[in-house]
């Protein structure tokens, strides 16, 4: 493996970003929403430590809910944008009508934008702490 490309333990490459996390005054009311909206991704509850805390992901925790009471040197994260990626139209607009469904509001519905690139399909929904969540799929070449 090259210097640029950290190996984990089994040997293969490990994601830029390990988890994240963001820290809302009411884990419990986040947590009912996020469970609605990341189910058609194939994303549950890995770790449940409510009412403080919540990890989501398909096999380990890589989208943290926390309260300040959880990570006590964390403030109420405001404004934030990030997006999840799916493999599929069809999955961009399941998780958007999920995510309408469990109390978000559509900002973009789900559509095309070429202007962004040629295979950019995306949606975005305000969650109910005010983050703005960004629902995508976006073929890219592959590395060389």
């Amino acid at each position: 493996m090259g210097a640029d490309r950290p190996a984990s333990a089994a040997g293969g490459l490990i994601a830029m970003l390990y988890h994240t996390s963001l820290c809302v005054a009411d884990v419990p009311r986040a947590a009912a929403f996020y469970d609605a909206m990341l189910a058609p991704l194939g994303m549950r509850r890995i770790w449940d430590l409510l009412p403080q805390a919540v990890g989501f992901g398909r096999e380990r925790g890589e989208f943290w809910l926390q309260s300040p009471e959880h990570q006590p040197f964390l403030n109420i994260t405001r404004n934030a944008h990030f997006a999840f990626g799916c493999t599929t139209a069809g999955q961009v607009a399941a998780v958007h009508d999920a995510a309408v469904a469990a109390g978000g509001r559509s900002v973009t519905p789900p559509s095309a934008h070429p202007e962004i690139g040629a295979d950019y399909f995306a949606a975005i929904v305000e969650d109910p702490d005010g983050h703005m969540v960004e629902i995508m799929r976006l073929r890219t070449p592959a590395a060389g």
